[in-house]
C-alpha cells in the first residue's frame, strides 16, 4: 500500500481499496489487504481518528458520503472481500481486549465470561491471562465499527457528538437490518462446521433456563450446544452466529459500562468537578446509537421467528437476557449524573422506547392508545424499568424549571406514555405479587404466582438480595406525584403571566377560499416559529400532563392563584434554563441602569433587570430565526427547496462555483458563497462550539422577504392588470432581465 495514502481523498481510496480487493491474487494477500483497509477505515496508532464516520453528513460531504456507503454497504466491495475471507477457516483476525471496558476485561481474565467468548480467547506464549480474541473477518469488522464509537479520540474545540445523518447511523441501521433481520435469516455465509462453537462435551460450561422466569445471561448457540437435551442439539448452529456476535458487540462494548460501587463511594467525598470526572457518564452520542439498537432488538424479537428448531428463534425468544441487566446499569448512571438540561431529553427516549415494545411489534397498539395484556409478562420481567426510573425522573423534573418548553415536553411525554390505557394496571398487577397489603390499586384474592416468580426473580437479578421496592402507586410516589403536579401549575401560571399575557390574538378569516389563503400566509405562519408559539405548546403540554398525571394516581388538580405574580421568574437565564454561574462561550453579559429597561414602573415583583446580554446569532445563517422583515411560510417552503437542491446537486452546484471562465463568474453571482458558523455541543457537562462549514450552495430564502414579495406581488398585477400580459410572457420577461443583470455582474465582478 502506497505510503501517501493518508493524504488522498476519500472517494480516492474507496475507488482504490475497491481494486486492491479485487484483484487480491491469494488468501494471504486478501487477509493483509482487509487488515490495512480496517485501519485506514476506523483508525490506528498512527492515524487514530480514520475516516471520522462520526462526523460525516451527507450535507457537508456529499462525495465522500456516497462513496463510504458504496464502499462499506453490505452489498459493497468491501464486503465481498470479507465474505470470500470467511470461507475460509483458518483465517483469524486478532482484537486487543483492551478495547473492552475495564470490568469485562477482569470477567476475560478470570473466565468468568460468556460461553460466547471462550473459544475465541487468546493467550500469547509468555503471557498468563489473554490478551485478545481470535475473530473471524465478519465478527472482527464487526467489533472493529462498533467499538469505532468509542474510540475516536477527543480534539479540544470539537465535540464527538453524532451527528443524527452520519454515515456511521446509516451504516449502523444496515448492518442491524442485515446481522439482526427482523424477517428471514442473516445473509451470511454458512459453514459446514463454524470454529467458533464450543465443543459438544459433557465438561463444557452450560447455560439453560430451569424454568420459564430465567433469562440467558451467557451465549444462546453456547446454550444450544452444549444442552442435553437430544432435541435443541439438533438446531441449526450456523444460522445466527453474526446475529449473536453484534448484539454481543454492542452489549459488550456500549451498554456494559458498569462503575464499580466503591468507586462511587470514594467520589462521594471529592469536588463536584472531580466527582464527573472520575464516574462515568455515557455520551449523547452513544445514548443515541443506543437506542437505535434498543428498537431495534424490539422490532427483531416481536417479528415472526423463523419455522422449525433454530439458534435465531432461540434468540428472538430471549432477546432480552443479553443486555437487561447492562441496560439497567446503564439508565441508571445515566439518569443519576446527567446534567440538569435539554440534553436529558435522549436519555428520556431511550427509557421510553425501552418500556414500549409494543410500538415496535407487528400488530401495534399504539393508534389505540392501549397496552394489550400479552405485554403483562414483559412488564413482570422488567418492573423495575417501570417504576424505579419513573421515580427517578419525576424526582429530575422537580428540580427542573417547568416553563422552558423542553422541560415541559419531557414531563408530557413521561405522563402520555404511562397514562396509556391499561399500562398502570398491569403495572399495579406486577406489584401486588411483592406485597399484597401495599400495593392500593389493585385487590385481587391473592398474586398471581407465576407473575411472583418473574417479579423476585427480576428484582434479584437488577437489584440483588434486600432491596426496598417502591411502588408506582404507594404513597411516597403518590405524594413526588402532587408535588410535581403544584410545580407544573405554577408553570402554567408563570407562563401565562409572564409570556402569553400580552400576546395578540390572530383575526379569524372570514369569507371564502381565497380569504382563508390570505389568513394563512400572512398571519398564521407566524405561530410557527415565534416564541409565544413556543410557550403556548409548553402550557398546553403542561396542562396535559397535570390532568393526566392527576386523573392516574387519583389526586386532585392542584388550584393555583391566577392573580399571584411569578416570584422566581428570574433565576432563569435568557435561554429560559437555570443559571449555572458560568456564561463563558455565550453572550456577553452588560450593566444598564434601572431606567433604560423596558419594564419602566410596570415591573413584575421578583424580576430584577439589572442585566442585559447582547446576543449574537452564530450559527448556521441558512437556518436563522425567521425576522419581522421576513414572511415564516415562505421562509420554510424557500429553505426546504433549497436544501433538496444542494442535497441531490451539491457536487455539481461545487464544479459550477469554482469552474473557470464566465460560467464560473455567473455562478459565483447566483449561489450562495461559502460560510463557516459555530455550532454548540455537548461534550459531556461541558459546552464546545464546533466550526461547521457551509460549501457553495443555492440558497433561496433571500426571496421570502416581505419587500421582495409584495414588489413582485404589484409588478405581476401592473403588467398583467393594466398592459395586458399574459403570465408566461411576465415570467419569461422577468427571467430574461435577472439574466442580463447578473451577466453584466459577472463581468465586472469577477
Amino acid at each position: 500500500m502506497e505510503s501517501n495514502i493518508y493524504n488522498w481523498s476519500i472517494p480516492q481510496k474507496c475507488q482504490t481499496f475497491a481494486t486492491m480487493i479485487q484483484n487480491a491474487q491469494n488468501t494471504r494477500e486478501l487477509q493483509t489487504r482487509i487488515s490495512d483497509i480496517m485501519k485506514h477505515v476506523f483508525g490506528d496508532a498512527f492515524f487514530p481518528t480514520g475516516w471520522n464516520l462520526k462526523f460525516m453528513t451527507k450535507a457537508t460531504q456529499f462525495y465522500e458520503f456516497n462513496a463510504v456507503y458504496n464502499f462499506l454497504s453490505i452489498k459493497g466491495p468491501f464486503f465481498s472481500g470479507i465474505f470470500k475471507l470467511s470461507s475460509e477457516s483458518n483465517v483469524t483476525f486478532e482484537f486487543p481486549l483492551a478495547h473492552f471496558p475495564q470490568s469485562t476485561r477482569h470477567c476475560f481474565e478470570d473466565g468468568n465470561c460468556s460461553a460466547f467468548y471462550k473459544p475465541k480467547l487468546h493467550v500469547p506464549l509468555g503471557a498468563s491471562v489473554p490478551l485478545s480474541l481470535l475473530l473471524n473477518p465478519v465478527e472482527f469488522f464487526i467489533f472493529s465499527f462498533v467499538h469505532h464509537l468509542i474510540n475516536t479520540p477527543y480534539v479540544r474545540g470539537m465535540s464527538s457528538q453524532v451527528a443524527v445523518d452520519s454515515i456511521y447511523s446509516a451504516l449502523l441501521e444496515e448492518y442491524l437490518s442485515a446481522f439482526v433481520p427482523i424477517s428471514g435469516v442473516v445473509p451470511m455465509p454458512q459453514y459446514a462446521g463454524h470454529p467458533w462453537n464450543p465443543p459438544t462435551t459433557p465438561s463444557s460450561p452450560t447455560v439453560t433456563p430451569s424454568r420459564k422466569v430465567t433469562l440467558f445471561k451467557t451465549s444462546i448457540l453456547g446454550s444450544l450446544t452444549t444442552s442435553p437435551s437430544p432435541t435443541i442439539g439438533q438446531v441449526q448452529q450456523n444460522d445466527a452466529w453474526a446475529t449473536e456476535a453484534f448484539i454481543h458487540a454492542v452489549v459488550d462494548l456500549w451498554i456494559d459500562c458498569k462503575v464499580n460501587k466503591d468507586h462511587i463511594n470514594k467520589t462521594m467525598n471529592t469536588s463536584f468537578s472531580q466527582d464527573f470526572e472520575n464516574v462515568a457518564i455515557p455520551s449523547i452520542d452513544l445514548v443515541r446509537c443506543v437506542r437505535i439498537f434498543i428498537k431495534h432488538m424490539h422490532s427483531f424479537g416481536n417479528s415472526p421467528a423463523p419455522s422449525g428448531l433454530s439458534a435465531l428463534a432461540s434468540i428472538k425468544r430471549f432477546y432480552i437476557g443479553f443486555f437487561q441487566k447492562e441496560l439497567y446499569i446503564f439508565l441508571t448512571q445515566a439518569v443519576d449524573r446527567w446534567p440538569l438540561d435539554t440534553s436529558f431529553r435522549i436519555v428520556l427516549e431511550l427509557w421510553l422506547s425501552y418500556i414500549q415494545p409494543w410500538r415496535y411489534a407487528e400488530s401495534s397498539d399504539a393508534e389505540e392508545r392501549c397496552v394489550d395484556s400479552k405485554w403483562q409478562f414483559f412488564i413482570a420481567e422488567n418492573l423495575l424499568f417501570y417504576t424505579m426510573f419513573f421515580w427517578k425522573i419525576l424526582n429530575r423534573l422537580t428540580r427542573m424549571e417547568l416553563t422552558y418548553p423542553k422541560h415541559a415536553l419531557m414531563l408530557f411525554r413521561v405522563a402520555k406514555v404511562f397514562c396509556m390505557k391499561d399500562l398502570g394496571k398491569m403495572i399495579a398487577n406486577a406489584e401486588n405479587t411483592l406485597s399484597h397489603s401495599i400495593s392500593p390499586r389493585i385487590r385481587t384474592p391473592g398474586p398471581d404466582t407465576e407473575l411472583l416468580g418473574i417479579v423476585h426473580h427480576h428484582i434479584l437479578q437488577m437489584e440483588g438480595s434486600g432491596y426496598a421496592h417502591v411502588f408506582l402507586f404507594g404513597h411516597q410516589v403518590s405524594n413526588l406525584v402532587d408535588q410535581l403536579l403544584h410545580s407544573a401549575e405554577e408553570a402554567k401560571m408563570r407562563i401565562k403571566n409572564s409570556h402569553l399575557a400580552n400576546v395578540p390574538e390572530q383575526p379569524k378569516p372570514s369569507g371564502g377560499f381565497l380569504s382563508k389563503i390570505f389568513h394563512y400566509i400572512f398571519y398564521e405562519e407566524r405561530r410557527g416559529g415565534s416564541e409565544s408559539d413556543e410557550y403556548k405548546k409548553a402550557y398546553e403540554h403542561l396542562d396535559a400532563s397535570v390532568h393526566q398525571l392527576a386523573a392516574l394516581f387519583e389526586l386532585e388538580v392542584p388550584q393555583i392563584d391566577g392573580e399571584r405574580e411569578p416570584s422566581d421568574i428570574s433565576a432563569m437565564s435568557i435561554n429560559g434554563t437555570p443559571p449555572r454561574g458560568d456564561f463563558s462561550g455565550t453572550a456577553m453579559m452588560t450593566q444598564v441602569p434601572d431606567d433604560q429597561t423596558s419594564f419602566g414602573d410596570r415591573r413584575p415583583r421578583g424580576i430584577v433587570p439589572v442585566r442585559r446580554f447582547d446576543v449574537a446569532y452564530r450559527g448556521n445563517p441558512d437556518k436563522a430565526p425567521v425576522t419581522s422583515y421576513e414572511q415564516p411560510f415562505f421562509v420554510k417552503l424557500f429553505t426546504a427547496i433549497s436544501d433538496s437542491l444542494n442535497s441531490k446537486f451539491g457536487g455539481e452546484i461545487l464544479e459550477l462555483y469554482t469552474a473557470p471562465g464566465m460560467k464560473g463568474r455567473v455562478a459565483r453571482q447566483v449561489l450562495a458563497m461559502p460560510s463557516q458558523y459555530l455550532e454548540m455541543q455537548r461534550e459531556g457537562t461541558r459546552k464546545v462550539y464546533k466550526e461547521m462549514y457551509l460549501p457553495p450552495r443555492i440558497n433561496l430564502r433571500p426571496l421570502a422577504s416581505y419587500s421582495f414579495l409584495m414588489v413582485t406581488l404589484l409588478l405581476f398585477f401592473l403588467f398583467f392588470f393594466f398592459l395586458g400580459w399574459s403570465s408566461p410572457s411576465i415570467f419569461v420577461s422577468a427571467a430574461l432581465c435577472y439574466g442580463i443583470y447578473v451577466t453584466i455582474k459577472a463581468l465586472l465582478n469577477p
